[in-house]
């Protein structure tokens, strides 16, 4: 240590430094959280529900689509399969608003689309 330097000052930044990481790190933790969905809690409502083209990418040529109900749409995990290829991956699912955000796997265009099983129930 030098002669007159105060020992505090190396643990003041030390403490400083660690103020600025806890929030940072914290911050980076709830983001990558939210960014993920469990698709297993929504398995059952994406698979019974008849799903409306409403905007962006479309699946296929139709206007919409049921899982599990023909040979073309199925779903593995949060992948939407066309023509047992993949097609799209799920990025949102708002059962209470009856929609579905995906992700073209080719192309990265998002797309919209609603549950018009669920419309019809309310």
């Amino acid at each position: 240590m030098l002669l007159g330097q105060n020992p505090n000052i190396n643990y003041t930044m030390k403490l400083n430094k660690i103020k600025i990481q806890v929030p940072i790190f914290t911050s980076l933790f709830f983001l990558c959280q939210s960014c993920s969905i469990n698709i297993s809690e929504y398995e059952p409502y994406i698979k019974k529900e008849l799903w409306q083209y409403e905007s962006g990418y479309k699946i296929g040529d139709k206007d919409g689509f049921c899982i599990g109900n023909s040979n073309n749409v199925s779903l593995k995990n949060d992948t939407i399969f066309f023509k047992a290829t993949p097609n799209a991956i799920i990025v949102k699912i708002d059962s209470s608003m009856h929609r579905m955000e995906l992700k073209s796997i080719n192309s990265g265009e998002q797309g919209v689309y609603y549950s018009t099983r669920s419309m019809d129930v309310e």
